[in-house]
């Protein structure tokens, strides 16, 4: 697994698994308010704990985690904000989900939305590349 291929994957498994959901990836460099008028989910790197699984070390095992911010417009409702959870972690099980974790469902007025911010590790190795140090 290569962090960028592997993140642009999930993007696009939760774009076809999430019907009328927008799944985007997550910048936090930038940050824009607007309303939304569509329920969305950003997805991002929120950390991993590797050890080597190879000899030469060029590959690593063990749990990433990727964040995965949902946005529900309040039309839609707050439990539907659990409703897409529950499906990102459907559509992630065949990817070795090892952990989930919630916070509790807020409101964001800037955007007029319910918002659950969530954590999902996931089992896996990932290639490093050259001889480990790049």
């Amino acid at each position: 697994m290569q962090t960028d291929r592997a993140l642009d994957e999930i993007i696009t498994l939760l774009g076809n698994y999430l019907d009328g959901v927008e799944v985007i990836g997550a910048y936090p460099d930038r940050t824009v308010y607007t309303r939304l008028e569509e329920r969305t989910v950003a997805v991002g790197f929120c950390g991993a704990d590797m050890s080597p699984s190879s000899i030469d070390g060029g590959e690593k095992s063990g749990e990433v985690k990727i964040f995965a911010d949902i946005f529900v417009p309040l039309s839609y409702g707050s439990a539907e904000a659990f409703r897409i959870l529950t499906d990102i972690c459907r559509a992630l099980s065949p990817k070795s989900v090892v952990s989930v974790s919630a916070e509790r469902l807020s409101f964001d007025r800037a955007l007029s939305a319910y918002t659950v911010k969530s954590a999902i590790g996931l089992s896996g190795r990932i290639a490093l590349g050259g001889d480990g140090n790049e």
